[in-house]
This record gives C-alpha cells, structure tokens and sequence, in this order.
C-alpha cells in the first residue's frame, strides 16, 4: 500500500545527533516545522499541458518514486509557455482556466502530500519565448508581460482562481513566478537566449503583479521565483539583485508583491565558482531571506568553467544542507537531457533524510482529508476470443480502493474505454465485470475512478486483452509485465498489441526489461523486435516455463536498432522477455513490436517502416478492393504482400504513367483477414505499409 508516506517516528528520537549543526534560521518554515526542501525537480510528465492533461496514474508512480527514495519536495511546472494553459485569447487576455485544470491542480497535491512529499508549483518559464510557445503565440505572449491590463486579466482569470482552489492546502511549499526568467531578458550579460524577449523591468513588475495577488488570496503561503544565476540575486561586488523587496516594489507598485525566498540554478559547465552555491555558503551572497538551490545536475557538480573542485550528488547535497542553504532540488526526474535522474540523487537524499530526520520528514497534517488510494491494482485481463459476446467479473472494486478514513463510502465509475468495439465494461454491485464483445480480437485501456463522500478521487487504469490462440505470431494481444514504463501511454502491451503506431519504453536507465505471458506453453524459433530510437546494444531473449526461472537463447552484444530478427533452436516455453543489459541512447528501451513465432521457414524482409514519399494505400482497413496512389513517378512498381511475420503469400507488378497522380486499383479479396505488410519497389525506392484486411 502506498500511501501517507510521514516518518512520525522519527520525531520520537530528538536525540539524534545530525552530521553537521544547522541553522534552522537559514530554513523555511512550513506548517510550524523547520524544512530542508530536499528533493528533485519533477519538472513536467508532458511538457506545458501537466494541468489540462493530468496523467494522475504517473503522477502517483513518480511521487512513490521520490518519496521512496527520502525527497521530501517536488518542482512541478504548470503554465511554462502558455500553449495549453491558461486560456488567452490572441490579444494577449487571459479570459480563463479550465475548471479541469483546477481539478487536477488540487488532485496533485492531495497525491503528493499523501506521500510527505511538498509540491512547489513552477507557473512560467522563459518557455513564454521560446519556439515552443509556438510562433503564433510568441507575440501574444510578450504582450501578456508587457502590459499590466493583461497581466490583471491573468492574475483575476486564471492565477486567484488557483489559489484560491488550494488555499491553504498543506501540500503546497511555494508558488513560484517563473523559471529562469532572465532567459528572455534583452538586458542581461550572458542570457536572453529566446528568439523574442523582453526586459528585467517588465519580468521584475510581473512578479511584483501576481506575487501580491498570491499574498492577497492566501496570506499564509510561500512565493518565490527561480533565477539562472546567483548574478541577479546578490548585490555583492558586480552582481545585482533584481529581485529585492525594493526593486520589485518600484517595478510593479504592489507593496506585497515581493519574495519570501530566494532561488538559484547552476550548472558548471556555464559558471565558475564566484558564482557556485557549491563552493560559496549561503552567507556569502550577503542576502536577507533562505536561499534555495532550486537546479542543479542529479549526476553531480562536474569541475566549473574556469577550474575549481568537483562534487558528487552525496556531496552536493550534503554542502547544501550544511553551509546555510534551505534546499537542494536536482534536476532531473524525467531524465531526459544527459543531467541523470532519480537513481542518481536517490542516494544523496536518503542520507539526507537519515542524517537530519527531523529536517526532512515532513509532519503531517492531523486535518488533512487523505484521497482514496489504489491498494491493489486490477490485473491485465487475458482472454481468447468468444464466438458470442460473453461477460466475466473482473475485480471486486471495494479491494482495489481503499481509504486512510474508517467505513468510507465510495461510489465508483467507468470513466474510459479505448476500444469499445473489443469490450463494454461496466459496474454492478461495487463488481467490475466486462462484456467482451463476439468474434473480437485486440487491446483495450480501461480506466475506473472511486469518489468518496468527501468529494475525493483516484484512478486506476487495467488492460483489457482478447488473442486468437490461432495467431500467427504467438505474443499478439497476450499478457505483458515489464520492468518499467516510461509514461502511461508507453505500457507494456503497446508493443504486443499489433499497431506500429504505440510502443512500449523503460525507464531511462539500463538493466530493463519487457515479459509476456502465453496462454500455454508453446514452441518459439524466432523472434522479431522492432526497435524505436532507443534502442539495446546488449540485450538477451529469455525463455521460462513459470515467470520466474529464465533461460537465455539469444544474447545480442551490439544492437544496431531497426527491426531484429532473432532464430534459434526451437524451445517450449509460456513465457518469454527481452532483458536490456545496456542502452544505446540516453533514453530507455523502446519497442514498437515484440513478436515470436514456432517456426522460422519462409522468405523474410526486413520490414522498416519508411516515411511516405510517394506511395499512398487509401481504403485501409480493407474489404476486397484497395486504392494504391503514386506521386511523381513513372515508371514500373513492384509489390509484395508478406504475412506480420514475413512470409510472402503474393507479389505483382504495375505501370504508372502520369508523373503527377496515377491509381492503380488492386482486388485483394482473396486474403484471408488479418494483419499484412505491403512493399512497393519503384526505381531505387522501397516504401511499406501495414494493411488490415477485414
């Protein structure tokens, strides 16, 4: 069960004896406890839409993650560009938030601080004017820092309708203006690096602006704002604060429109050390309010530009904690930009979290009306194909959710269902049951929220999967496990399921792997995986009769990516998995398809999938007849149609003759229905294509 991840214990020993003596005065206060914000920097599931599109079942996977691993503090990023949230108009008005995005806002903090963990909620970033806002907006968006009555209609529409929303709410540790806002200053030495910017006097009135109206609406929270560099948060010799308590003042008028911390990124590849929080204590920048190191790389402080010495994340964290800094969040959990990730400051928190108790777990709140959480989770649903539509019962759902408060009364519903034509689910008597529909085959994700009686929720999503025990390839539409999974929409079954389109990943790291059951023991002489980017340089395929003792009957030791197909001696077994030693790339392991058959004969190709340069299949799914399209070509065309697992079952050949648009129509009722690959040869070109043949 995870859940109410407090350490309430550890109050009992006040006796421990920290490493280091810490002055609890350089710390931030919350909830009447002395904090050390120890944690990492989250900072977005899907970059600039976490609000509108609130993955809630990877959020619980990634607040277990670093609760787990001792953090107690999370940055998450919410607006960061403007492209998804709030809603503007293109004048640059901010004329509302989607009440969903309330929602998932309040549903986020309930998940993290059932966890002891505090969420730092990050509303913009430089991102405003960046390319990624999207060109279109890059004007809108500038005008919205630029001109106050647009920067009221953020603050009335979108900013005090969120905090009102969570006032007070225990999980939150700060509201933070922008993420490194200097990047889009034209006025600043060594920043600016968006293609439009604006100025420090226009970024300085912004967080005057809604700094106050957050003070206004909930007067008891914490506002801060992270900046890129110690440079404009320190008067000592060149350096300028912009983010003093006068200077904001001036800028914006809002007499409580200032700071309570301060916050500071580095990274030595860029800075030396007079500009280091790791080679400098906090006393040094000569500041009046806690400092919080609020990024730097989970992989350590590497040597800085220009000399100086190096520290490992043990290491960081620990000078953090212990040279007057009120916290240390590293960068990055998603891992995905060569900074590392949890299981790299994994360690340096969990000393942490040893060493100073008291400073890091978080007291919970005795008032706190916990969510209702998934004690069990509801298990891939694996089944042949009926020839009648036939209902089973699936889960009693009063075991799959429980709640922290006694003789809770739930309610629950079926909120999702991807493929209505394979499967209708449906809840009678507090039991999930499913009425597979007839002569169907496929994948399914089924999603089922519980509501308690305080107007609390939580999710759970289970796969739904039909095979054909008749299936060329034995591992279509079966039961998957896996290591890891990147996201929510990179599960496991997405690379058994089929479709080219989804695939499963890991997470970015090596010693990954992906599993699938077989209805019954069957023989397996070759195997195909189809690789993503992120490919394995040495991986194993792996065989077992029970799920838990595995042979090996293939090892690659440099994977090239692409498809592979894989033969061996043919062997009985009812499971089989790809162990990933070691990644090619910085990313995980990612498969667009696994597949495994009995038998190896036949003439294979090697299917990549190309892009669509000038053969186009209208009709697709298909009956009998297909419609193929050729652009700026003439010339003879040869074609092929393979099985999924290869084997040719016809070929033929065509003329087009106009070197702009010619159709050839092609009559394929005599395919059987199923799954094909069609290949098309033209000059010096070859282009594929997947075919459902109903």
């Amino acid at each position: 069960m995870k859940k109410m991840r407090f350490f309430i214990l550890s109050f009992l020993f006040l006796s421990i004896i920290s490493r280091a003596e810490v002055n609890h005065n350089n710390l931030l206060s919350h909830n009447d406890q002395s904090i050390f914000l120890s944690g990492m920097n989250l900072a977005w599931l899907n970059f600039a839409n976490d609000l509108r599109d609130f993955n809630e079942e990877l959020f619980i996977q990634r607040m277990d993650d670093l609760s787990e691993a001792g953090g107690n503090t999370v940055r998450w990023w919410l607006h960061t560009n403007g492209r998804n949230s709030p809603i503007i108009n293109n004048d640059g008005f901010v004329t509302g938030i989607d009440p969903v995005e309330l929602d998932n806002l309040e549903k986020a903090l309930d998940i993290a601080y059932e966890r002891g963990v505090l969420v730092m909620l990050c509303l913009w970033s430089f991102d405003m004017l960046q390319n990624n806002a999207g060109a279109e907006n890059l004007t809108r968006n500038k005008t919205l820092l630029e001109n106050e009555d647009r920067i009221n209609s953020y603050i009335q529409n979108a900013l005090i309708p969120m905090v009102e929303r969570v006032k007070a709410h225990p999980g939150i540790i700060s509201w933070e203006i922008f993420n490194e806002p200097e990047g889009m200053s034209s006025d600043i030495d060594w920043a600016g690096w968006t293609p439009e910017t604006t100025t420090m006097n226009h970024v300085q009135r912004f967080v005057n602006l809604t700094a106050g109206a957050i003070r206004r609406t909930d007067p008891n929270t914490k506002i801060s704002n992270g900046s890129w560099n110690i440079l404009v948060l320190s008067d000592i010799g060149s350096f300028y604060n912009y983010y003093t308590d006068e200077r904001l003042i001036a800028a914006g008028g809002d007499a409580d429109g200032t700071l309570d911390f301060y916050m500071v990124h580095y990274y030595p590849e860029h800075f030396g050390t007079s500009m280091s929080p790791f080679h400098n204590p906090a006393s040094h920048w000569d500041l009046d309010k806690p400092i919080v190191i609020g990024e730097f790389s989970a992989i350590g402080i590497s040597t800085p530009s220009g000399g100086g010495s190096s520290f490992t994340t043990e290491e960081a964290y620990a000078y953090a904690i212990e040279n007057g800094y009120a916290g240390a969040l590293s960068w990055t959990m998603t891992g995905h930009d060569g900074h590392g990730d949890l299981n790299d400051a994994r360690q340096a928190m969990l000393n942490l979290q040893n060493d100073y108790p008291d400073l890091i777990n978080v007291i919970p709140d005795p008032d706190f009306q916990y969510p209702p959480f998934v004690k069990e989770a509801i298990p891939t649903f694996f089944n042949g194909y009926t020839n009648e539509s036939t209902a089973f019962t699936v889960a009693d759902l009063n075991t799959v959710f429980g709640s922290s408060v006694e003789n809770m009364v739930f309610t629950f519903e079926v909120i999702d269902n991807t493929n209505e034509d394979l499967v209708e689910p449906f809840i009678e008597n507090d039991e999930l049951k499913l009425n597979v529909l007839a002569n169907q085959t496929g994948m399914a994700q089924v999603r089922v929220r519980v509501i308690d009686s305080n107007q609390k929720t939580a999710v759970t999503t289970f796969t739904v999967a039909i095979y054909d025990p008749d299936s060329e390839d034995l591992l279509l539409n079966r039961r998957a496990f896996s290591s890891t999974n990147e996201t929510a929409d990179r599960i496991e079954a997405f690379a058994i399921d089929g479709n080219l389109n989804t695939r499963w990943s890991s997470a970015y790291s090596d010693n990954q792997w992906i599993a699938v059951e077989m209805e019954q023991s069957r023989y397996i002489e070759m195997v195909k995986l189809h690789w993503e980017t992120a490919f394995g340089s040495n991986y194993e395929i792996q065989v077992s009769s029970d799920g838990e003792e595995w042979v090996t009957v293939y090892h690659e030791t440099s994977g090239n990516g692409g498809w592979d197909i894989i033969t061996f001696e043919q062997t009985e077994a009812r499971f089989i998995r790809m162990k990933g030693n070691e990644r090619a790339t910085q990313w995980g392991f990612s498969i667009y398809a696994f597949q495994a058959f009995t038998e190896s004969d036949g003439t294979y190709i090697d299917p990549i999938y190309l892009h669509r340069s000038s053969v186009d299949i209208s009709a697709n799914p298909i009956e009998n007849n297909v419609h193929i399209d050729i652009m700026n070509f003439v010339g003879k065309i040869n074609y092929g149609i393979y099985t999924i697992s290869g084997v040719m079952v016809y070929q033929g050949q065509f003329t087009s003759n106009n070197d702009k648009f010619f159709r050839q129509n092609l009559n394929l009722s005599f395919l059987n229905s199923g799954y094909y690959i069609m290949v098309f040869n033209y000059g010096q070109e070859s282009e594929a294509f997947k075919i459902i043949k109903n």
